[in-house]
């Protein structure tokens, strides 16, 4: 029997309520050639009976019953036992379109070059289990917005100081990056979120088709939501290290920031640790103008010609800001990677 092209992971833990409907909507594809490796992450509620009893339908569905290990070991478990020359993921609370392997399958079949395709994701508030689902789950679908605004490999390379710039149950990648540069990597942040940062420090090249194909449903027991790998502190940490990371690799260590406030001290602060020096804050707010901070002057944007050409990196995190930030400079003729970032 020949391997299938796509090996589709789907790890799961009690997950009763939605798993049968997850698959089904991975046995919908009208790409058919693919293998679901349903695992079962030491579940106490019915899971392993659901796949247990899926898998009889359909020969191209194989289930395995672990100890609870968590998301890492499942998926790194997953890996090991994949067939295909091609890496899919789905979550068990969501739904994929019938076309997404297709499109996701030729984008990579098309593309030598791109090693990892994405798609775009329509957020649904599961209402039952919020009491104001509109309030409640705003920030994740601004966030899903804001996801679906970045397509192509410079997107979501510049977005990835931002934040993380794939939804992970929605990618596609070829399986040789696992022994290339590694899989998931366990650790006290987002599992997902690392693994594109490392990716793309090697040179992996992304992309996302530019259509809705998968359904992240969103409730309040979602993972991203009460895992503590999954908070600010952990996503502001592994951006911060990584940053520092990209920035030594281009020998930017001499900076100007952008955003004088609170948060943007707290990250100025790991960039000095980290050997950076800081030349100067640029702020729009004008009781700042004048003031100093750890030593570094403030500059207005009417004081902008007085600054040095150090590289500037931008830590404002107002919803729209970097945009306005990125226009403002190349209306100045810094050039975007060679002369700032945007970042949060």
């Amino acid at each position: 029997m020949m391997n299938p092209r796509i090996s589709c992971l789907l790890p799961a833990y009690n997950a009763q309520s939605t798993l049968s409907s997850s698959v089904e909507s991975v046995r919908a594809q009208t790409f058919e050639d693919w293998e679901l490796l349903l695992i079962n992450d030491g579940s106490t509620d019915e899971t392993a009976a659901i796949m247990d009893e899926v898998a009889k339908a359909d020969p191209r569905i194989r289930v395995y019953h672990r100890p609870r290990g968590g998301i890492v070991a499942a998926l790194n478990f997953g890996l090991e036992r994949a067939r295909g020359a091609v890496i899919a993921r789905q979550d068990a609370d969501d739904l994929s379109d019938s076309r997404r392997f297709e499109a996701q399958w030729r984008a990579l079949d098309e593309r030598e070059d791109v090693q990892l395709a994405s798609c775009l994701v329509e957020h649904r508030a599961i209402q039952s289990e919020w009491g104001n689902a509109e309030t409640e789950t705003r920030g994740y679908s601004s966030y899903c917005d804001w996801l679906n605004s970045i397509v192509t490999h410079e997107e979501i390379r510049r977005a990835c100081f931002i934040e993380s710039p794939l939804a992970h149950p929605t990618v596609m990648f070829r399986r040789d990056l696992i022994s290339l540069f590694g899989g998931y990597a366990d650790g006290a942040f987002p599992e997902d979120y690392e693994l594109w940062l490392r990716w793309l420090d090697s040179g992996v090249r992304m992309m996302k088709v530019p259509e809705t194909l998968y359904t992240w449903n969103d409730s309040p027991g979602r993972l991203s939501r009460i895992d503590p790998r999954y908070s600010a502190d952990a996503f502001l940490k592994l951006k911060a290290s990584s940053l520092a990371r990209w920035l030594k690799m281009k020998s930017k260590t001499e900076l100007n920031v952008w955003g004088a406030g609170t948060l943007s001290r707290k990250r100025v602060q790991f960039l000095r640790e980290e050997g950076f020096t800081v030349h100067a804050f640029i702020d729009v707010d004008p009781k700042r103008r004048g003031q100093t901070i750890g030593g570094a002057p403030v500059f207005l944007l009417d004081q902008f010609e007085e600054l040095g050409s150090e590289f500037i990196v931008s830590f404002v995190g107002n919803r729209g800001a970097g945009q306005k930030i990125r226009e403002f400079l190349v209306q100045k003729g810094r050039e975007e990677e060679a002369d700032f970032l945007i970042c949060s």
